[in-house]
C-alpha cells in the first residue's frame, strides 16, 4: 500500500471517531504537531524507528505529548501511530484529515492569484459569488503576481477560472494570428 493511501485510511479512520464539534480542533492540533515534529525531525525517526522496542517508542512519544496541550483523541493517535511505526505519516495523514474536514462542513479552499492585493470589498464580493458558485463555505487563500498584469486567477480544487489580464491578451493574440 503506498504512503499516500495508507495516511487517506489513518485520516478517514481519526475522521470517524470524532463529533462535528471538535473535528476543527483535531485538525489544528494536527498540524501543530506535524510543524512541531518538522522542526525536529530525529524525533519522527525515532517514533517511527522499528528497531526500537514498542513500549520504548510509546514511552518516548507520551514524554513530549505530555507537554502538548490536546485533546485525548489526539492523544490516542497519535500514541497509535506510534504503535504501527507510522509517526512518518504525520504531515500527510495531517492534509488529507484537513480535507476530509472541509468536506465534512462544507468548506472549500480557493487559491486567488491577483496583481495586487485585494481590498476587503473585493475579497468578501468574490468570496461571496463563489460561495454561490460552488454551494460551499469558501475560505480564501490570496497571493499576489505581478506578471498577470490585472484581473483575477481563481483555483477552486481541480477547477481555474482564469479572468487574468495576462491570459485575455494571450487569446486576443492568438485570434489575431489565426486571422492573418
Amino acid at each position: 500500500m503506498t504512503r499516500t493511501s495508507l495516511s487517506k485510511r489513518y485520516a478517514t479512520a481519526l475522521a470517524k471517531c470524532v463529533e462535528d464539534d471538535e473535528i476543527e480542533a483535531v485538525a489544528g492540533e494536527l498540524v501543530g504537531l506535524t510543524e512541531l515534529f518538522s522542526g525536529h525531525p530525529t524525533v519522527v525517526q525515532f517514533a517511527s524507528n522499528k528497531a526500537v522496542d514498542r513500549e520504548t517508542r510509546r514511552r518516548f512519544l507520551e514524554s513530549i505529548l505530555e507537554r502538548v496541550d490536546l485533546m485525548a483523541v489526539t492523544r490516542r493517535f497519535v500514541l497509535v501511530l506510534a504503535d504501527r511505526e507510522r509517526v512518518d505519516l504525520l504531515e500527510q495523514i495531517s492534509a488529507s484529515f484537513g480535507g476530509l474536514v472541509d468536506k465534512r462542513l462544507n468548506r472549500a479552499e480557493a487559491v486567488v492569484t491577483t496583481a495586487v492585493p485585494l481590498g476587503d470589498e473585493q475579497r468578501e464580493r468574490l468570496q461571496s459569488r463563489l460561495s454561490e458558485l460552488t454551494g460551499k463555505t469558501i475560505r480564501l487563500r490570496e497571493r499576489q503576481d505581478p506578471a498577470i498584469i490585472g484581473g483575477v486567477v481563481v483555483q477552486l480544487g481541480t477547477r481555474a477560472i482564469d479572468g487574468s489580464v495576462k491570459s485575455t491578451l494571450s487569446r486576443m493574440r492568438e485570434e489575431l494570428v489565426a486571422e492573418a
